[in-house]
Formats: C-alpha cells, sequence, structure tokens
C-alpha cells in the first residue's frame, strides 16, 4: 500500500466567512453540513458547518472574528456560544490551548454542547499529532497510516496516545448515537493508531447512518488495502468515486485494475 495516499481526514465544525464560500464548499462534492447559527449582530449570523475541508483566514479576518468573539462574551459571559466561536476561532489559527480552554468553558456552560465535544476531540487529535511528529521523527514528516512504520530518529519516544480524542468523540456519540460523522471520526483516529478492523467497524457504522458519506467508503477502502483485501476496497473506492470523492479513481486506477 503506497504510504503517500492519505484517508480523508477528520469532520468538525468550521465557520463560513461568507455566502461565497458556504455555496463553494456545498457545491465541493464532499460532504457539508449547515449545523448552526451563532447571532452576533441585528439579522446578522455566523454561519457553522460541518466540513473536513479547512478554510483559511487571513490576518485581518482572523482578528475580526476575535473581536467579535471576545463581543460576545462580554455581551453575555454565561453564553455557550460565544464560547464556542471563541475555540472556533483559536482553533483556525492553531492556538490550540486557547481553543481547548473554550471548548472547555462552553462544555461547562452546556454540557451537551455536541459540536464543542467534537472539535474538542480534533484539537487533542492535532496536538498529539504534533508531539508525535516533533518527539518521534524531530522532523517535518507526513504521518502515514500504512503497515510499515517510518524511521524513526528517537526509539525511545512514547507512542501516538489519542485517549483524550477519543473520549471526547465517545461523548459525541453518547449525546448523538445518529451521527455518522462522529462514527467517522472515530474510526479515522483507530485508523490512526493502525487499529485496522475497528476502524472498518466504526465506518461501517457511519456508512449505516450516512449512505451518502463517500468519505466514509474512500478511508474504509484505504483500510481494506491496509488488510490486502482488495476486492472489498475497489467496491468501496468505486462507491467514493460516485459519491464525489475524485481522489478515489486515483487508486483504483493503481489497486484495482489488473494489468
Amino acid at each position: 500500500m503506497d504510504k503517500t495516499i492519505l484517508p480523508e481526514p477528520i469532520f468538525i465544525a468550521i465557520l463560513f466567512n461568507d455566502d461565497r464560500e458556504y455555496i463553494e464548499q456545498s457545491r465541493s462534492g464532499h460532504y457539508f453540513k449547515k449545523v448552526l447559527d451563532i447571532p452576533y449582530k441585528r439579522k446578522k449570523y455566523l454561519t457553522i458547518g460541518l466540513s473536513n475541508h479547512s478554510i483559511s483566514l487571513s490576518d485581518r479576518d482572523a482578528s475580526r472574528q476575535l473581536r467579535i468573539a471576545d463581543s460576545l462574551i462580554i455581551y453575555d459571559p454565561f453564553s455557550a456560544q460565544a464560547y464556542f466561536y471563541q475555540g472556533l476561532i483559536n482553533g483556525v489559527l492553531k492556538n490550540y490551548k486557547n481553543s481547548i480552554n473554550a471548548y472547555t468553558k462552553t462544555i461547562e456552560l452546556d454540557p451537551e454542547f455536541t459540536f464543542a465535544y467534537l472539535n474538542r476531540s480534533y484539537i487533542y487529535y492535532e496536538m498529539e499529532l504534533f508531539r508525535y511528529t516533533e518527539e518521534v521523527l524531530n522532523q517535518e514528516v507526513t504521518i502515514s497510516w500504512g503497515k510499515n512504520d517510518p524511521q524513526f530518529k528517537n526509539k525511545d519516544a512514547n507512542p501516538l496516545d489519542f485517549s483524550n480524542a477519543l473520549q471526547d468523540i465517545d461523548k459525541v456519540i453518547d449525546l448523538l448515537s445518529t451521527s455518522g460523522i462522529a462514527y467517522f471520526n472515530r474510526a479515522t483516529i483507530k485508523l490512526a493508531l493502525k487499529n485496522y478492523i475497528g476502524a472498518i467497524d466504526d465506518y461501517s457504522k457511519a456508512l449505516e447512518l450516512e449512505p451518502e458519506l463517500g468519505e466514509a467508503y474512500f478511508n474504509r477502502a484505504l483500510t481494506s488495502l491496509y488488510l490486502e483485501k482488495n476486492l472489498q476496497a475497489c467496491d468501496d473506492l468505486g462507491k467514493a468515486g460516485e459519491l464525489g470523492v475524485s481522489e478515489s479513481y486515483k487508486v483504483i486506477n493503481r489497486y484495482c485494475y489488473k494489468k
């Protein structure tokens, strides 16, 4: 299995800066779902949607959004949505500790705020990947989920530990058991840990709940390839391609056509 073929990333709740971004995302062919509108001015809202394709912020936009978040908290210091928004913007800016603190405050104010657990899980996941890269590989590298480990420079480093990320995503499943996205995210974390059987089980559950989730077909296909189950993989790749995951066709060309 080619290590340069990477799985579709985890889904999180993200901000859409304007209607153009919202429309582009909804037409991209990838899974997208609007989940929340946060009011911040009279008849104006901050649109939040689920996606696994991040949207960057310019320095100017970032400063503006942080000011909006701070103003929402000043206006209502007991607003879970305001702290959630603060966590979201800090996450985009990779201010991970500030993001974690804001999501934790969100959960203190509203213990059933599902998207706070979802996004905090992602931040924990990203922080652990960064720690792993710095400590184990000691260089800039693309993490691969294949069977063969990279050549470590520091063989005494701690292994990947996604326990915090898994704890939060388990909470999302407890709160919203019908969320295919939550099962997808948990599967992708298990895939990073090379728990291939557990990943396939969760991708299958995600597809049971979200049959149009092409990203789950794609990642389940890659997992099957790691297990050398090419027939199942190729079937899933075909479905992923039909659902808009264009990368599937490159993998099909490499692994599914007999020479």
